[in-house]
């Protein structure tokens, strides 16, 4: 890869979980999200851990923002094999839901991750789970998102040369995902997380 063309801002980045301690230590009304978390680099329970811990001392504030994605070279550096990322993602997703919503949770068995039926908490503050949006960029990120999450996350590719369409960057993809979402029996009304939450408390 030449690392030469990848812009300053994604090599310069916080933990999230610490950024979003931070805002969350520090704020008291605004929405806290993650645009987007890479799932499939974490253990499943862990990241289910830390979630629930931002969520709590946030009030019941957290929007739970994942992906896959886009670098194969981030993937070797944290060990975990690229093409397993889909997988991965839908695993995590299982597991999230049983750790959210169930107590005791039940033991897992998946092709990834296996743990022993367990009490895991604290639960988070929001019933029965905090939102879940997915990234809608490729066709089997938006048939996830259609079938199993409460929102899309925009995803924009800037091209050298040309403008920014928002039709074709939001719009577009978004019902795209809605009409996929009514065809799995869902309610279309899936929203798009909108990025530009006013920051107070």
């Amino acid at each position: 890869m030449d690392t030469d063309t990848i812009p300053w801002q994604p090599r310069t980045m916080l933990d999230p979980f610490v950024a979003l301690s931070v805002a969350a230590s520090v704020t008291e009304r605004v929405l806290l999200g993650t645009s987007t978390l890479v799932a499939p680099w974490y253990s499943p329970l862990l990241l289910a851990r830390s979630l629930t811990g931002v969520d709590v001392v946030s009030g019941g504030r957290l929007i739970t923002g994942l992906g896959t994605g886009w670098s194969p070279e981030e993937y070797q550096g944290v060990g975990v094999p690229w093409q397993e990322r889909g997988p991965r993602l839908d695993e995590c997703l299982d597991v999230l839901e049983a750790v959210w919503t169930t107590e005791p949770v039940a033991r897992h068995e998946g092709r990834h991750y296996t743990f022993p039926a367990a009490h895991i908490g604290p639960k988070p503050l929001q019933r029965p789970r905090p939102p879940i949006y997915l990234s809608g960029f490729a066709p089997a990120s938006r048939r996830r998102a259609a079938r199993r999450t409460d929102g899309v996350l925009p995803v924009a590719v800037p091209v050298r040369g040309s403008a920014f369409d928002p039709a074709t960057v939001i719009n577009q993809p978004l019902r795209e995902v809605r009409r996929l979402a009514e065809a799995e029996g869902r309610d279309p009304a899936l929203e798009l997380l909108r990025q530009t939450t006013e920051l107070s408390r």
